[in-house]
């Protein structure tokens, strides 16, 4: 099986999977607006996600959503975090500034353009190496339970039913090994 790697901005990404037969596109949340335009691989990995500010800014220190007044959010555009909390009240251009990507939406917040960004607490350290900042530059400050999510490997809807079984079939394979295991249980 040939295959080929390409990266994009989640929009361009969602959009070319929603439109070109045999492609596949991770990580997707597997939200009930999804389900019927994808065919479902298998899951690559779990999610907690929040709201991640920088460590010197100790003045924003949420205990609930309620408690982010006026402060600006950095989302990926089409994102299910954007989703959501657009869905909670939140407004594109005043308390969500939308990013083409996660790595727009840290460099947002590392130059302070915005207060916070929704990411997994796990991410912390990657994001800070891939970005050359100090362990610790950031802090992992409010959970959103409505926002932990498996996240899965999907394809095209319109792509051929036989490389969805191959694939779905070697999913099975992989979920059996150690290293799926650990990441699935957040040990990577």
């Amino acid at each position: 099986m040939q295959s080929r790697i390409e990266v994009y901005p989640w929009a361009r990404a969602f959009y070319i999977a929603t439109s070109t037969p045999n492609v596949l596109i991770y990580n997707m949340a597997r939200t009930p607006e999804r389900e019927h335009e994808f065919h479902w691989i298998g899951p690559v990995a779990n999610y907690r996600l929040g709201l991640v500010r920088l460590t010197v800014r100790q003045d924003l220190a949420p205990n609930h959503m309620k408690d982010l007044g006026s402060a600006v959010i950095a989302v990926q555009r089409g994102d299910f975090s954007s989703v959501y909390l657009q869905q909670q009240g939140l407004k594109i251009g005043k308390e969500l500034q939308l990013s083409a990507d996660i790595l727009e939406s840290w460099r947002l917040l590392l130059k302070g353009k915005v207060d916070y960004v929704i990411d997994d607490e796990a991410a912390l350290v990657v994001m800070e190496k891939q970005l050359a900042q100090p362990e610790g530059t950031t802090r992992f400050v409010l959970a959103i339970p409505q926002l932990e999510q498996k996240t899965y490997l999907a394809a095209s809807k319109n792509s051929e039913p036989e490389l969805v079984k191959k694939l779905q079939q070697a999913h099975l394979e992989v979920q059996k090994t150690q290293l799926y295991q650990d990441v699935m249980a957040g040990r990577f």
